[in-house]
């Protein structure tokens, strides 16, 4: 985001990040892997993933001296996997309250740091993407927990479930019968 450009602050270095199946899909389709982790959790909010009645969500692993394993080690705390970043990062330090664009309470961004109109029109579309994505893994993390594998199987299970799921609405997006 072009807000966030010559900041100077390693957001991804204060949060767990967390992933929806999209960005798990994303990040991985273009030859990444070993980016996450499955977290317990003990109380849903909403995005877990369930395995024997327990709470289960997706993050990005961080390095051993902390920050996101895909930040540039240069010392420009860019992303490096610009192009299919989580859609968390994406709208960082943004979301919608009260059908207003705002900056979050606890963002780690320097103080006085004002977005333009520019950087909320920006937001706008970008939020628009993450709220997308997250509904479309509380959609498919609640068909998991509906199913049998969820009563009987373990967490690495979820992943190619995810995965199959979003291929399955690829290709029904490319049959155009998926509206984004």
């Amino acid at each position: 985001m072009e807000f966030c450009k010559g900041c100077g602050v390693s957001c991804c270095s204060h949060y767990y990040i967390p992933l929806s199946a999209v960005d798990v899909f994303l990040i991985s389709t273009r030859g990444w892997d070993d980016f996450l982790f499955i977290e317990e959790k003990g109380k849903d909010d909403g995005n877990c993933f369930k395995i024997k009645g327990k709470n289960y969500a997706l993050r990005m692993k961080k390095r051993v001296q902390g920050g996101c394993v895909f930040m540039n080690e240069n010392g420009s705390y860019c992303c490096g996997i610009e192009r299919c970043k989580p859609s968390v990062c994406a709208a960082y330090p943004f979301k919608r309250k009260d059908g207003k664009i705002v900056m979050m309470e606890n963002r780690v961004c320097p103080a006085g740091r004002k977005p333009t109109k520019r950087d909320l029109k920006e937001a706008e579309g970008v939020l628009r993407n993450y709220e997308y994505e997250w509904g479309l893994h509380r959609r498919m993390a609640a068909r998991w927990n509906g199913s049998f594998l969820s009563r009987h199987g373990w967490p690495e299970l979820f992943i190619p479930y995810a995965m199959v799921q979003m291929n399955l609405w690829k290709i029904a997006k490319m049959l155009g019968r998926v509206e984004k």
